[in-house]
């Protein structure tokens, strides 16, 4: 490959394979879009509920989708790297936190019942001079109150920039900003430090949900979820499991005692205007779900450092 790019010249670019070269020409083309249309709404927020056993919405995640006109509707995970790479994640995450706020002010005045609604910041936002600022003006302009708003930061994010995302996180927490982690258990970090973070929720990554009834680990991710939920509560923090797909996974959550639930078995992200009837109503799964027997929990000793 290298003799053919010699032998072809210089300014002139050769693809291993017609995947790398696909996967190049769809970041370029999102990128462009992305660009674009940050001034002309090419962009929309989905909201998925998060349950309580109890079958009430406690609270909804707001999720971004991009409108593009050969991708169709792109998810969060090809749209937020791209952003964060070229730069785009500052605007962006504005944008999003405003329609954000514009929606609970209009629940507000149609006397919908709120919930907290979370939105997905990264390091880069957090650490942006005048981030803070930026998101209490835009509180302040839609009479939001702080309670309302829910920033998730990923567990690896917050571990890689601890010193600068800690400082950013405590301000913000001051003004009445909670804070989750998202993706717990993919980040490696010790218990020291996460304690160190003003931290409300902890987020269960869905892989350790997904193997929680699987037969082959169903022992080793039973004990570390079920060390989650004990050290979580220990500190105060609340639980939500993420990817729940299965009643069986909801069974065992259950004897868990996580908090809260988030996955396409209860929901799947939807239009804010579905958002009314469902944080009106009781989830009836929730309501009669069985229990596993199976799911034997044993007690946890959790020594907080």
């Amino acid at each position: 490959m290298l003799r053919r790019a010699q032998a072809a010249g210089g300014g002139q670019a050769l693809w291993l394979s017609p995947e790398l070269r696909d996967d190049a020409e769809e970041q370029v083309e999102l990128e462009s879009c992305m660009r674009m249309n940050l001034d002309e709404s090419g962009f929309n927020l989905f909201y998925q509920p998060l349950y309580g056993f109890d079958g009430q919405i406690r609270s909804l995640e707001a999720l971004l989708r991009l409108n593009h006109p050969r991708y169709g509707s792109v998810s969060p995970a090809k749209v937020i790297p791209i952003a964060e790479e070229t730069g785009l994640i500052v605007p962006l995450g504005q944008w999003i936190i405003e329609q954000v706020c514009r929606q609970l002010r209009i629940w507000m005045d149609q006397e919908i019942r709120l919930v907290p609604v979370a939105v997905n910041v990264s390091s880069l936002q957090l650490m942006h001079v005048d981030f803070a600022d930026r998101l209490m003006e835009i509180l302040d302009n839609y009479s939001i109150d702080p309670k309302w708003i829910h920033l998730e930061v990923t567990e690896s994010a917050a571990m890689c920039n601890m010193t600068e995302v800690s400082g950013q996180m405590a301000a913000l927490s001051s003004l009445g900003i909670s804070f989750s982690i998202d993706d717990f258990g993919t980040g490696h970090s010790s218990l020291e430090r996460l304690h160190q973070l003003p931290i409300s929720v902890l987020k269960i990554d869905r892989s350790f949900v997904i193997q929680l009834c699987g037969e082959d680990h169903l022992h080793t991710t039973l004990t570390i979820v079920q060390a989650v939920v004990s050290m979580a509560h220990a500190l105060g923090q609340q639980v939500v499991a993420e990817g729940v797909e299965t009643l069986e996974q909801l069974a065992c959550l259950r004897a868990l005692q996580c908090d809260l639930l988030q996955g396409y078995l209860l929901s799947r992200p939807v239009p804010p205007q579905a958002i009314p009837a469902l944080v009106s109503a009781v989830h009836p799964t929730l309501v009669h779900s069985p229990s596993v027997e199976s799911c034997a929990v044993q007690p946890v000793a959790v020594e907080l450092l």
